[in-house]
């Protein structure tokens, strides 16, 4: 008989990268390895694409009564799964009582904490929830969770002061499917940038560099967010993401950019983007923070950069030298595959699961 999981989680199967490009992809691996895995969202997809549009708030409000609705009837099904996966939190809002509760009536528990959530960072479509979320959930789930998953060595050594039992996963792709794309020997080339909503005010750090690059070499620009936006740059095309045309989109894209603040927000940031690039061939350039320097090998995948003049130099560099940007390309998908591909990752979640389930 297959052991069983339940996913506890804050968004439906398929939607945000912090779910669909972490545990989302090992379901198949989990299931074949004699385990049933049963997925709980707390929104569902109606409510999701609700709860991050422009106001609604009726809307939004009667959907987090009905996410609350379904925390309280799966309390009673809890002791029916031999592990409890809990990515982020239990409910979004309030302090740990749901937490607490799941807890109390869970056999083992798997906490996936991702970004730095306990910071409190809400996004500009939903401000009144600051005031009504509260960092305490999170640092309980830390303490009393049987097992910690994290994504940065950052986060790791931030949670290991509350539970020694942590394991650094960073997030990963599935390189069946993340396929590398037919190498661009033309200096035609495409540069682009992919984020979400919350991540879109990243682009604007790079602005003047991107002007600058298009009217020297007068580069297409390609953006993928959440939604089709309008810009001021001059040749650029804007793509709404979505999961089925999401490789097929990011494959346009001959040269990737990364753009991060210095923040400390940032610190809990797995460099995804960056591992997304690399994966199909595209080499990345990519703003020098502590976690590009371990998911981007300096000079060999793509180029970390500080100002803005350094900015445009690496462009520039790898718009000019195809020889340089296709072993940047080679190199790049070598290294996925090595480090972050769900091919490299997949027994390290096997072994945290045996573990707590034997």
């Amino acid at each position: 008989m297959k052991k069983k999981i339940l996913f506890i989680c804050p968004y439906p199967v398929n939607t945000i990268p912090g779910q669909r490009l972490k545990y989302e992809q090992y379901f198949k691996f989990l299931e074949d390895n004699n385990y049933s895995c049963t997925v709980r969202p707390f929104f569902n997809m109606k409510e999701y694409e609700i709860l991050y549009s422009k106001g609604k708030l009726i809307n939004k409000i009667i959907a987090v009564f009905k996410g609350y609705l379904r925390r309280i009837f799966t309390i009673f099904e809890l002791k029916n799964y031999d592990l409890i996966y809990i990515f982020l939190n239990v409910t979004p809002l309030g302090g740990n009582f749901f937490e607490k509760i799941y807890r109390l009536n869970s056999k083992k528990i798997i906490f996936d904490i991702d970004d730095l959530v306990y910071l409190n960072k809400y996004n500009k479509e939903n401000k009144l929830a600051k005031y009504l979320r509260f960092p305490t959930k999170y640092f309980y789930l830390m303490k009393s969770s049987d097992h910690v998953i994290t994504c940065t060595s950052y986060l790791d050594n931030f949670v290991k002061k509350y539970n020694k039992k942590t394991t650094n996963i960073s997030s990963t792709v599935n390189t069946n499917f993340y396929k590398p794309k037919k190498f661009n020997n033309s200096k035609k080339i495409v540069i682009g940038w992919t984020g979400s909503f919350s991540t879109l005010p990243y682009l604007n750090l790079i602005n003047e560099v991107i002007l600058k690059i298009q009217e020297k070499y007068n580069c297409k620009l390609v953006i993928i967010s959440s939604k089709k936006e309008l810009f001021n740059f001059k040749n650029y095309k804007s793509i709404a993401w979505n999961s089925k045309s999401e490789v097929k989109d990011l494959k346009s894209i001959d040269i990737g950019l990364y753009p991060l603040p210095k923040e400390h927000w940032v610190k809990g940031k797995s460099g995804l983007k960056a591992i997304q690039f690399m994966s199909l061939g595209i080499p990345v350039v990519a703003t020098n923070t502590q976690i590009n320097k371990k998911v981007i090998i300096n000079k060999k995948t793509g180029f970390l950069v500080n100002t803005e003049q350094e900015w445009v130099k690496a462009i520039k560099t790898l718009i000019q030298n195809t020889k340089l940007r296709k072993r940047f390309s080679k190199n790049g998908i070598n290294h996925v595959k090595k480090n972050f591909s769900v091919e490299a990752n997949k027994n390290k979640y096997l072994k945290i699961i045996n573990k707590l389930t034997s």
